[in-house]
């Protein structure tokens, strides 16, 4: 990181390690894109499509767009594609190419596509001269540019540390609800913890000596008088809040809240070890905002935190047990959420041992450490397993496309019959939505089986 002061403002540059790194994990990996996007107000983002035709690096920007909901105070950065080493003849050939790649894969996300959700200010494509070329240099100034043209995204340095770091928390505990809410809450119990002190003794922090009051026009002590209470008008003959709590059907509120420490999952196969940090979705009933009439026990209605309130969904995903974030009785078929670890879940497969994100893992070790939504992304072309819903139609071999019968003992719970399900199918019997990119269940939904050739051979066969 790097600072610039200047008159007008503070620039922050900060240097992000390049995506697709060996040291990393893919849930790293879109981790670290969606927290450059929120930060930032420019992204210089380079790529080797001159050499390789490449673009899948945008899939981490792409995985990431979906777990915050899309807010233009947030969500400001310009991002700023720089194709590197592009020979002066071949440069809008390139950026041509380059765009056409870009809109196929908006076309195929709609409105879910990562620009119109994180990048607000839009997006460029840029091929870059060759290092040694005067044009090189010269291109130096479109940044300055395009960076003069955004507007401040923080009011101060504290604002921009504040936010920071409340991101860089809400990424650790997987907690997608609003920054701004969050901001408030931070904003109100700061207010909550100061005033008791700024209202007895006129200052922000109770030091070891106090000193009176001082009226500051005249220089004499205030004098603190004593208040005889019973000469104050009584509080049930004023209008007074209600206590209790809303009865609306539905959840008030959802917080997100880690464990104290981290854990550490020891695995079934005797050199795993697995370090994360447990954390977990609650639902909290708010307190009734009504207002009680004086001289009277309780107000007329039912108890609600707000009239026509937006209240959450009740259901909760099996494998992570994170809320559906839309509205309670909505007319959707599916549930939709953020998803977060799945503490609910263990590794079942084919074969008793295999490796998974680097890990050696053995079937029945739990999956308490990868999301949800990026599960299915370390497996490629993949395929669940699921207990089996339909003996008959099996014994008769009319499944169904989605769906082959296994004849074989399968653990968890061997003497229970399973079969092999698609991705499409898993998902739509989890009642919620699939959470992963078009691109990505375009390519779930191909031939699982890979050539054998040890060249070709990336995963093993297992399933979920």
């Amino acid at each position: 990181m790097s600072l610039v002061n200047t008159q007008e403002c503070v620039y922050v540059a900060l240097d992000f390690e390049g995506l697709n790194s060996l040291e990393r994990t893919p849930q790293e990996d879109m981790f670290l894109a969606l927290f450059n996007t929120v930060v930032s107000n420019l992204i210089l983002f380079k790529n080797q499509f001159a050499i390789n035709r490449d673009i899948s690096m945008f899939q981490k920007f792409q995985d990431g767009s979906k777990f915050f909901e899309s807010d233009p105070n947030i969500f400001q950065a310009r991002l700023c594609v720089i194709i590197k080493d592009v020979p002066k003849l071949d440069r809008d050939y390139i950026t041509r190419e380059f765009q056409s790649k870009v809109d196929q894969l908006f076309s195929e996300e709609v409105e879910d596509n990562f620009i119109t959700r994180m990048c607000g200010n839009g997006l460029d494509i840029i091929s870059w001269p060759v290092l040694g070329d005067i044009a090189w240099f010269k291109k130096l100034f479109i940044f300055k540019t395009k960076l003069d043209k955004l507007e401040t995204k923080y009011e101060n340095a504290r604002a921009f540390l504040q936010n920071t770091k409340v991101i860089m928390a809400k990424l650790k505990i997987c907690d997608w609800g609003s920054l701004d809410e969050n901001l408030i809450q931070i904003r109100v119990a700061t207010l909550k913890r100061l005033f008791p002190i700024a209202v007895s003794y006129g200052i922000e922090q109770k030091d070891s000596i106090i000193e009176h009051l001082m009226n500051h026009d005249s220089g004499k002590p205030i004098d603190d008088p004593i208040i005889n209470l019973c000469d104050v008008n009584h509080f049930c003959g004023n209008e007074h809040q209600c206590r209790e709590l809303c009865e609306d059907n539905g959840i008030c509120q959802v917080v997100t809240k880690p464990k104290e420490q981290e854990e550490i999952y020891e695995g079934l196969v005797e050199e795993t070890s697995i370090t994360f940090t447990k954390y977990i979705q609650l639902s909290e009933r708010l307190k009734c905002n009504k207002k009680i009439p004086p001289n009277e026990f309780k107000h007329t209605g039912k108890h609600t935190h707000k009239e026509n309130g937006f209240h959450y969904c009740d259901a909760k995903c099996q494998f992570c047990e994170y809320y559906c974030t839309l509205p309670y009785g909505h007319t959707l078929h599916t549930h939709d959420t953020g998803h977060g670890i799945m503490t609910q879940t263990e590794f079942t497969g084919e074969d008793n041992v295999f490796e998974y994100a680097g890990y050696k893992l053995r079937v029945g070790d739990q999956g308490t450490f990868v999301l949800c939504n990026l599960f299915c992304k370390g497996l490629g072309r993949h395929r669940h397993i699921d207990y089996c819903q339909n003996v008959i139609n099996c014994k008769d071999e009319n499944q169904g496309r989605d769906i082959q019968h296994i004849n074989e003992k399968v653990l968890p719970n061997p003497d229970k019959p399973k079969d092999f399900i698609s991705h499409k199918l898993f998902w739509k019997r989890t009642g919620f939505k699939d959470p992963y990119s078009v691109q990505d269940q375009q390519e779930f939904e191909k031939c699982d089986y890979e050539c054998p050739d040890d060249e070709n051979l990336s995963y093993s066969n297992n399933e979920f």
